[in-house]
């Protein structure tokens, strides 16, 4: 499958829905999935260089690392915050 194609296609259909809306909230929130739509499609293409057929996860986030200026946000990963045991009594 062409995943790049496919959310292209659906970035059209959501564009298409946007115009058509009669609510301008609705308008506004099917232009966004339109354009997160084509991002996605342009982070396939991206990150496929030449294998169309699959992209994981973990390709995707050193991809993006390597792409993000050092220190930047993106390069940024928050520790999780250490959990507080639970005191049990009345």
């Amino acid at each position: 499958m062409d995943y790049a194609k496919y959310l292209r296609e659906r970035a059209a259909e959501m564009s298409e829905l946007a115009l058509t809306a009669t609510e301008p909230a609705a308008s506004v929130e099917f232009f966004k999935l339109a354009s997160l739509c084509r991002d996605s499609a342009e982070r396939v293409e991206r990150l496929s260089k030449g294998r169309p057929w699959h992209v994981s996860r973990s390709e995707e986030v050193a991809a993006d690392a390597s792409a993000a200026p050092a220190g930047s946000a993106e390069t940024q990963i928050e520790a999780p915050s250490a959990a507080k045991p639970v005191e049990k009594g009345c």
